[in-house]
């Protein structure tokens, strides 16, 4: 017999679970559990926007994964972020929101084989979860519960590399969101009023945007799922451990997973969901044999380019103990300074192929030099600095996650594949030619002293291959590893039902079957919405 009794289970409480579980629990009269395996993240370090810098790579906030020896990076181990904390990435991300274009989204309706999933059927479900500042266009929303507002030029950096930009033929665009093949501008980011827009603020606080709940909702922190139970072809419910406590709940309707890229796929193969002769070779009896499960994985790739040039253009210029007091006195009193801004807040959208019809690399100007691994600004002798992120926005190289045990405690084999196809180089060293030509533009060339990375020095008789291969890095948006499509290989449906198992739905980027040019939290939060309109029945009416 079950310890607990819910209409649905919501395993996971990151940007897509938070919105499924608002939603439910708003909207209809279910029993809604939410259970997530990190804290409150409660304190400045999640509400005020430029700690960002900080709190994502926060060991009490992240599951502190590391890749594999990935071959394509000469055998290099890379950290793999990943949020464990109430609001999952949305609560310790950069803030940026950039979607990703309407080509990036196509392709999963024409190369993914996912009708109904192109750009025109999923923009609404982004707009149904924005509350953008800005108004009276088609691309935002403006009553959502997450609030999103253009980031604001205080460092001259930011004016620089815009000029710098445009100079080098991009075209400056009042927003990075409006369809654009190609820009350079200000990022939107998900802040307003200095304070971050958290998923779980925004979804599993007493009201949803001004509405009585209709039914109840329950949100356990700290608690381990350790497997969906499965009776008669169907998810039943979940076991998790909670204060030293083994549970079992029952889901009267459906169980949904929403535990992020590496956590779904890993809590299926525990639950004797996956490749057959994986879960044997784990000792896990299978249950249902998906092969794909834990396949198709894509992160985004990218290079460094740093530079030095004069301090006060850069964040360095708040190492001065008057600004840094000022700084702390302006988000204080008014909620507004550089305290109140993302970490990085100018960037571009690119097409690294002339061939591709929408942009498929992305610019991140960073305003200092990160520190090591702290996040923190680096004190040059003498001068400031600033980094150009050189992101690989459209993937070719496919990786996957293995069970490391059939211990649910154990962490997962991340292994990545960056650089296994050819093309993904390419691409990647295209994108970083066209940031030196940014760099090498009047506005920025005029204040750069020197290059700090390889990456900003190489000179054209250098092998950029190997460069790459030894320097590159990735970023935190792995999607696919429970891809969606019509195909029988597909782990999902195109209803974000898993295939062959009756009452269990997948609602987090581990179901977007190719990654876009943008940044994954607004993919997260699109799937959490359009997977609460699906198991509503709200998708024909036009949503909430």
């Amino acid at each position: 017999m079950a310890d607990e009794v819910y209409d649905f289970i919501v395993v996971g409480a990151g940007p897509s679970g938070c919105v499924v579980a608002g939603r439910l629990s708003a909207h209809s009269p279910a029993r809604v559990l939410v259970l997530e395996a990190g804290g409150t993240g409660s304190g400045p370090l999640y509400r005020v926007p430029a700690a960002a810098a900080l709190s994502m790579s926060r060991p009490a906030s992240n599951w502190n994964y590391r890749t594999e020896p990935v071959p394509g990076l000469g055998g290099r181990r890379l950290p793999w972020l990943a949020g464990r904390v109430l609001g999952g990435g949305g609560s310790i991300n950069g803030l940026m929101f950039l979607r990703g274009g309407r080509h990036d989204f196509d392709r999963w309706r024409d190369e993914a084989g996912c009708p109904g999933w192109g750009f025109d059927d999923v923009l609404p479900y982004f707009r149904r979860f924005e509350g953008s500042v800005r108004k009276g266009d088609p691309w935002h929303g403006t009553e959502g519960p997450i609030a999103t507002s253009p980031a604001l030029p205080l460092l001259p950096i930011s004016d620089l590399f815009l000029e710098a930009a445009q100079e080098a033929g991009l075209p400056l665009v009042d927003d990075l969101n409006a369809g654009m093949a190609e820009g350079a501008g200000l990022f939107d980011i998900m802040a307003a009023a200095g304070q971050r827009s958290r998923p779980d603020r925004a979804y599993l606080s007493t009201r949803l945007q001004g509405r009585e709940r209709a039914g109840s909702l329950e949100v356990r922190t700290r608690t381990r799922v350790l497997r969906v139970d499965v009776a008669g072809g169907r998810a039943c419910g979940v076991t998790y451990l909670h204060r030293g406590r083994v549970v079992r709940a029952r889901a009267e309707t459906e169980v949904i997973l929403a535990a992020g890229a590496i956590n779904t796929p890993q809590l299926l193969m525990l639950s004797g969901i996956g490749p057959a002769g994986e879960l044997r070779a784990c000792s896990i009896a299978p249950v249902l044999d998906l092969p794909e499960v834990g396949r198709n994985l894509q992160n985004h790739t990218a290079c460094f380019l740093d530079y030095a040039c004069s301090p006060d253009v850069t964040a360095r210029r708040f190492m001065h103990p008057a600004r840094a007091t000022g700084a702390g006195l302006a988000y204080m009193m008014r909620r507004d300074g550089i305290l109140a801004q993302a970490p990085c807040q100018a960037g571009a959208i690119l097409r690294a192929d002339p061939l591709e019809p929408g942009a498929d690399t992305q610019i991140i100007l960073g305003p200092g030099i990160p520190r090591g691994g702290s996040g923190a600004f680096a004190a040059l002798p003498g001068q400031g600095g600033f980094r150009l992120m050189v992101n690989h926005g459209r993937p070719a190289s496919r990786g996957r996650m293995r069970l490391r045990s059939s211990s649910p405690l154990d962490p997962p084999l991340i292994e990545p594949g960056y650089f296994s196809e050819a093309s993904d180089i390419s691409a990647l060293r295209a994108g970083m030619i066209r940031a030196r030509e940014i760099a090498g533009a009047g506005p920025l060339a005029r204040v750069i002293d020197r290059p700090l990375s390889e990456a900003a020095s190489i000179s054209a008789s250098s092998d950029p291959e190997a460069l790459i291969r030894r320097t590159a890095v990735n970023h935190f948006h792995p999607v696919g590893t429970c891809r969606m499509g019509m195909d029988e290989g597909a782990v999902v449906d195109t209803n974000l039902r898993l295939r062959g198992l009756e009452g269990l739905r997948i609602a987090d980027t581990s179901a977007a079957p190719l990654l876009v040019n943008g940044n994954t939290c607004a993919t997260a939060l699109m799937l959490g919405e359009r997977a609460a309109a699906l198991i509503l029945g709200e998708e024909e009416e036009g949503g909430f």
